[in-house]
């Protein structure tokens, strides 16, 4: 409802175009006469900064980057001047390390070191102590003042003395205050590594020579006594070749089985003789005797005197006499196709001898019982033939002992031959290759030495002074070190810095923007210039829109009391509150401005009236409504202070239902200034006595995750939330308008 004013003569269409284009601080949005929308969708901000973030720290920045940011520049510079040495005088002298050993024509075993690794070794040996010691005594740096200053002089000198490689170039430079020392110094360390690494290298590869020929001797001797014991071993064969040698071995073993096989026939006709003579001694005997079985024996000697059994056991005697043999040359017996063959048909030759003998061992025991008692002729033939066998066996052990150990004498023979020439073998392989690398290095030690002066260091001169560079360099540095911990951090606070990121990443409509308000104290303590006549008329037309964008945004809903918060203190709130109560009451409407930030009120200071009484003794009950109401200007709103706070006032805010009642029916709007949402509660308590709420952002100020927080705050205590207001946007304004266009600004009228 609107009282008095030009607005009631006004219809509601004309309001609303008429004001909604007041001053450039109106949102470029149509504002239709139904409600906006309830919320906008936030989308989530970029966790990690980038340029156009960094940018916009830079902005809310500047400041404390200008005037901390040189002050710590100059302070590094100044004592980066200070920590850097001054230039000092260098002394240089410069070797030439070829890449690869240098060579006449061959390339021999020592010059395959990579050249990375004999870089490092030539470095160590540089620095070691020994070399320095005797670069020391060099009678033309010993008497040296910096020598006789330092009770340790070789580890100073290690410590002070340089060497790196540049290429194929090695140098060795040394730093000091003493020209004269320095080239002395330098040119004694240098000699000394010429003499002691160097010459002693050289010197290794004639001693390398040396030794490979005393170790090719050694190999020639060694062969010279394999060949001669080779030479003996091979007497008995005539020969040294391993083919023949291995003939005559296979041809003694032949022998050897042929000598066993002819005493094992001999050995069994011996015991089949024996077994007859037997038998004919038994004949003559009594007629009980006859009776008797006959011996195993004498049906023994009965079947091997059977043709076919005797050429069966002749046959098994040369068969195993085969695989013996067989056996012995072969490695693997069980693989060896003609060893399997041979056992096989050994096997056979014993199957068919059994099966014979069982057939014949009936037949000679009938036989023996029905022969009649013998006579003493045919006993005494035995005899004479068991003798004689008897001596054919004595001959034929001995030809089988002869051959058996000349067979074995074969095989050992055979055996160190064949070590012997393996031996010789791999003793000749190394020979060679020594001798080839003897002969080699016998050509190559007339090579050039591997590393050659090229430049001793003679009077050195004065470095360029780089201290003013670097110390330039470490205080630029310094200054954006500091400018870039500055922007993140202020990146990371997520301060909202435009109008753009309250509606995309808080999801909160905005109903309008106002400039930086006088006296308001913003990011890093800045305060806002006094403002003139036209930054008035800037705010009034910002004011204005904003108002005309809350009347019109309900959507026929009644409106009043709006309440005006923020997430925490110092964000524009109390002032928005303020100029929105007086815009309202210069529109014709009668508002009421309540201070409801009790703990920490400042409208009673802006209005310069009283405190007390306030809205905390009309909480307690000590003062009526009609006594705690106050009149401003006379187109201003109406205002109750907040009183003096107690425990007791905040009991009853949070106990009390309906504390703004006794007051809508007499003003149209009520505003209220509450206490920021995240340090206390009351606004969450006051929220629940009014229409609306209207959220202040500072811009550079406000914090998007403490804006969310609140929201959500809000959001769960069913405050109907009517849009944002964001303080301190700079207007962006047209020419006509910045020119004073229809006379709003100082300029006046214009002629087009």
């Amino acid at each position: 409802m609107i009282h008095n004013g030009e607005a009631n003569d006004r219809p509601d269409g004309a309001d609303l175009a008429e004001e909604a284009s007041l001053g450039p601080w109106a949102l470029p949005v149509k504002v239709p006469r139904a409600s906006l929308p309830a919320e906008v969708e936030p989308s989530a901000p970029p966790e990690t900064p980038n340029v156009a973030a960094l940018l916009v720290s830079l902005r809310r920045c500047y400041r404390p980057i200008l005037l901390i940011g040189p002050i710590l520049g100059v302070l590094v510079a100044v004592g980066a001047w200070f920590f850097i040495p001054p230039a000092k005088y260098t002394a240089r002298a410069m070797l030439q390390v070829a890449s690869t050993a240098p060579k006449v024509i061959f390339k021999t075993e020592e010059n395959r070191v990579d050249f990375g690794t004999y870089q490092k070794t030539q470095l160590t040996l540089l620095k070691g102590r020994n070399l320095l010691e005797k670069a020391l005594n060099d009678p033309r740096v010993r008497k040296l003042p910096n020598v006789l200053s330092h009770a340790d002089p070789v580890l100073w000198l290690e410590k002070q003395i340089q060497a790196d490689y540049h290429g194929e170039i090695l140098r060795i430079s040394m730093s000091g205050d003493r020209p004269d020392d320095l080239a002395s110094l330098v040119n004694a360390v240098t000699e000394a590594y010429l003499k002691e690494v160097v010459e002693i290298e050289s010197k290794d590869r004639w001693n390398r020579q040396t030794e490979l020929k005393k170790i090719y001797d050694e190999y020639q001797d060694k062969l010279e006594k394999r060949r001669n014991e080779l030479k003996k071993r091979t007497q008995r064969f005539g020969t040294k070749d391993k083919q023949t040698i291995r003939y005559a071995q296979e041809l003694s073993m032949e022998q050897m089985s042929m000598a066993r096989r002819d005493l094992i026939l001999a050995q069994s006709e011996m015991r089949r003789a024996k077994a007859e003579l037997e038998i004919r001694e038994g004949q003559g005997r009594a007629e009980v005797a006859k009776e008797e079985a006959p011996s195993d024996a004498a049906i023994v000697a009965l079947i091997d005197e059977d043709p076919q059994v005797r050429t069966l056991r002749e046959k098994v005697v040369r068969l195993q006499a085969s695989v013996d043999s067989a056996s012995r040359i072969a490695r693997d017996t069980t693989n060896e196709p003609l060893v399997r063959v041979k056992l096989a048909e050994l096997r056979s030759s014993r199957e068919a001898l059994s099966a014979r003998i069982a057939t014949l061992r009936p037949r000679v025991l009938e036989q023996l019982r029905a022969t009649p008692g013998g006579a003493g002729s045919a006993a005494q033939e035995l005899r004479d033939r068991v003798n004689v066998l008897e001596q054919v066996v004595k001959l034929n052990q001995a030809i089988f002992d002869a051959q058996a150990a000349e067979s074995q004498g074969i095989s050992q023979d055979t055996f160190y031959i064949d070590a012997i020439l393996d031996e010789i073998g791999h003793a000749d392989n190394a020979a060679k290759r020594i001798g080839e690398e003897l002969e080699s290095l016998n050509v190559e030690l007339r090579a050039h030495s591997r590393v050659q002066m090229i430049e001793k260091a003679d009077m050195p001169r004065k470095e360029e002074d780089k201290r003013v560079a670097m110390a330039g360099m470490a205080g630029g540095g310094a200054f954006a070190l500091f400018a870039l911990g500055i922007m993140f951090v202020d990146f990371r606070s997520r301060r909202i810095g435009s109008v753009e990121e309250v509606t995309r990443d808080a999801g909160l409509r905005v109903v309008g923007a106002l400039p930086p308000l006088v006296g308001h104290r913003g990011r890093w303590g800045k305060r806002s210039k006094g403002a003139g006549p036209r930054e008035d008329s800037f705010l009034i037309e910002s004011i204005d829109s904003i108002r005309t964008m809350l009347l019109h945004s309900t959507g026929g809903r009644p409106l009043g009391a709006i309440m005006v918060t923020s997430a925490t203190s110092g964000e524009g709130k109390t002032s928005l509150a303020c100029h929105l109560a007086t815009s309202l009451a210069r529109s014709g409407r009668k508002t009421l401005l309540i201070d409801c930030d009790l703990r920490k009120p400042t409208i009673h200071l802006l209005f310069d009236i009283p405190n007390s009484p306030g809205f905390s003794e009309y909480l307690r009950g000590e003062a009526e409504p009609v006594e705690l109401i106050r009149p401003t200007a006379a187109e201003g709103p109406d205002v109750i202070t907040a009183g003096s706070c107690d425990a007791r006032a905040l009991r009853a805010l949070a106990q009390a239902d309906a504390i703004f009642d006794e007051f809508r029916g007499t003003y149209d709007i009520i505003v209220v200034d509450t206490s920021p949402i995240l340090p206390v509660t009351d606004a969450l308590l006051i929220g629940r006595h009014v229409d609306a709420a209207v959220y202040s952002v500072l811009r550079d100020v406000s914090r998007l995750a403490w804006t969310r927080a609140a929201l959500g705050r809000l959001q769960a205590m069913n405050v109907r939330m009517l849009g944002a207001v964001v303080t301190g946007v700079r207007p962006k304004l047209p020419r006509a308008y910045a020119g004073g266009y229809y006379g709003y600004g100082h300029g006046g009228p214009r002629d087009e």
